[in-house]
């Protein structure tokens, strides 16, 4: 490797990555406490990550490789032992036509780093340069977490009888004692290697759950759970209340629930867990919700709705008042709908609110409020004040009851647009739903613009992908929405085979999957007349609303997610 003629601090003042005066100040710092640019720059934050890599790259003139953006065999990328890649911080990813070995590096100013490879893999190399944490997670999928976990393990194991399960006769006595238990290395270093290997899956929830003789911590990816260790029962107490501590919740209490928050910064992003406990048989059960910022700036292009239901979605939202509902289960992405239609409506000119419970993602330019049932605030007096804060558009996080969804109502037939989420199965189910709540028909079909039903379905993983074809009885099951979908165009299916970016799983991702009704005259006079969830679905479809199951399938049609996980999330969709 050979670096070029400008050096780091040139190439980023020519990137307008960095202000001289910050340049200046990273110059500084380095002349006091030493190091490498790279390094002062990444400890003080100055230089987004990718951002930095890149300079690297034109500095030592290696190409920038987006380790997101490649597929790469696991035998190859084995050819390097794991210490030595984990030590370097290195990955091989491929063989080039001259035989020599495509090897990504993080840190090409490591000339140790160099000269172990090359000893290593006894052939010629060419290089490429990305980022650490892309280095770290591709190893951490690639190996696992086996040594790290092995490690953690011996530490605990050489604990035992010094922390035990506390029974409730000690719990008063011993909260002193867990709290120092809670704060010693080994529960800290298992603690943060749950939530790092969570972040580095991309995880959506971590769960801790106490058996027997066990606590079992499993994670949530793209809707499904997955064993992540067995954590010995001795050290169940310190654990949970260490989860406790950095929520800032009474290690105290242990009969009763509790909700609390951590805030982390992993990988140079921002990540808050939601944090709920839960009083069981054999202890304390934990969920931490993992809310990712950087995930709040999603657009409406990025949910997954197709051009069709995009377009009339898009109408529906831009109309001045008048209410729009988003339904479906809890996890089926109600509120990140409801962030991109904010994120779509929001302008200097216009007074947006929402209310949430609680607040998930901060979103700049939008006055969010969060219900606090301890002080008394709740939808429906807080609905009441923010008419008085002359909104233009209200975000209302869900409708429960009677008094909230009629506030609701009222403010969007007094010239705001309303915006909320409501549990049905379909959006044909919403308006009965309503009248069942006590509202009356006709505030309904006067304030409501449309409804948006929607699901997630995993995507097949990128890396991995390759034709698939169904067993016949999947196509013949659904031959005739295949043939509507498709319009006489040939299904392209496909299926990942499983690779290490995937957990051999064959899915990478998740896509929405939408129902989107608008309301026009007719179906308005249906709701007038309380007409039924099924008489609503069958003029809506004769009007040319796509069911969710159409949506999916069309999507497993064009490859984007498989026949067999249409049958998946088929048990909440109607046929």
């Amino acid at each position: 490797m050979r670096k070029g003629r400008k050096t780091l601090g040139e190439i980023l003042n020519d990137m307008e990555a960095i202000t001289v005066e910050n340049l200046i100040k990273a110059y500084e710092v380095q002349k006091k406490e030493g190091g490498s640019l790279a390094d002062v720059l990444t400890k003080l934050g100055l230089v987004g990550e990718e951002t930095l890599a890149r300079a690297l790259s034109i500095e030592w003139n290696i190409p920038f490789v987006n380790l997101n953006e490649i597929r790469f065999d696991e035998e190859i990328a084995r050819m390097l032992p794991e210490d030595v890649a984990r030590k370097y911080l290195c990955l091989p990813i491929g063989i080039e036509f001259d035989d020599s070995v495509a090897v990504v590096i993080s840190d090409p100013a490591n000339l140790y780093a160099e000269d172990a490879i090359k000893a290593m893999l006894k052939k010629p190399i060419t290089w490429g340069l990305s980022t650490k944490s892309a280095v770290k997670d591709l190893l951490d999928k690639l190996y696992g977490v086996e040594r790290s976990l092995r490690e953690a393990s011996d530490d605990l194991m050489s604990m035992e009888g010094e922390v035990g399960v506390i029974s409730e006769q000690e719990e008063d006595d011993s909260s002193k004692d867990l709290k120092e238990k809670a704060g010693e290395a080994p529960i800290i270093r298992l603690a943060n290697l749950i939530m790092t290997q969570a972040f580095s899956e991309g995880a959506s929830d971590i769960h801790l759950e106490p058996q027997r003789d066990h606590v079992l911590v499993r994670q949530r990816i793209d809707g499904m759970l997955y064993e992540m260790m067995k954590v010995p029962k001795k050290i169940q107490s310190a654990l949970v209340s260490r989860f406790k501590i950095i929520s800032a919740l009474d290690i105290a209490e242990r009969r009763l629930p509790q909700d609390g928050r951590i805030n982390v910064r992993y990988s140079g992003k921002d990540i808050d867990l939601r944090v709920s406990t839960l009083p069981k048989q054999y202890g304390e059960k934990i969920v931490c919700r993992i809310l990712d910022k950087s995930k709040s700036l999603i657009s409406l292009s990025q949910l997954g709705f197709t051009t069709e239901n995009q377009d009339i979605f898009t109408k529906m939202i831009e109309q001045p008042y008048g209410m729009i509902l988003v339904t479906g289960p809890t996890g089926s992405g109600k509120t990140t709908t409801l962030y991109a239609v904010l994120n779509h409506l929001n302008s200097p000119d216009k007074n947006l609110i929402s209310v949430e419970d609680p607040v998930e993602y901060e979103l700049k330019g939008i006055n969010q409020v969060g219900v606090n049932a301890k002080v008394g605030l709740m939808f429906s007096n807080l609905l009441r004040t923010i008419l008085r804060q002359d909104p233009d558009i209200i975000m209302v996080g869900e409708i429960r009851d009677s008094e909230t969804s009629e506030m609701a109502m009222q403010a969007a037939l007094t010239g705001h647009l309303v915006l909320s989420t409501l549990h049905t199965n379909d959006a044909f189910s919403a308006p009965p739903r309503l009248i069942d709540m006590g509202i009356e028909p006709y505030l309904i079909a006067s304030s409501l613009l449309g409804v948006t039903a929607q699901r997630l379905a995993r995507t097949i993983c990128k890396y991995c992908e390759e034709p698939d074809k169904p067993p016949e009885a999947y196509i013949s099951f659904f031959e005739k929405q295949i043939q509507q979908v498709m319009e006489r165009k040939q299904p392209e299916f496909k299926k990942g085979i499983g690779c290490p970016k995937c957990r051999n799983s064959g899915y990478l991702g998740r896509i929405g999957v939408h129902e989107v009704m608008k309301i026009d005259d007719d179906l308005r006079t249906m709701i007038i007349k309380n007409s039924s969830a099924a008489q609503i679905r069958e003029v809506a479809i004769q009007k040319g609303c796509k069911t969710m199951l159409l949506d999916l399938l069309y999507k497993a049609c064009i490859g984007k997610t498989s026949l067999e996980e249409v049958f998946r999330v088929i048990s909440t969709v109607e046929v």
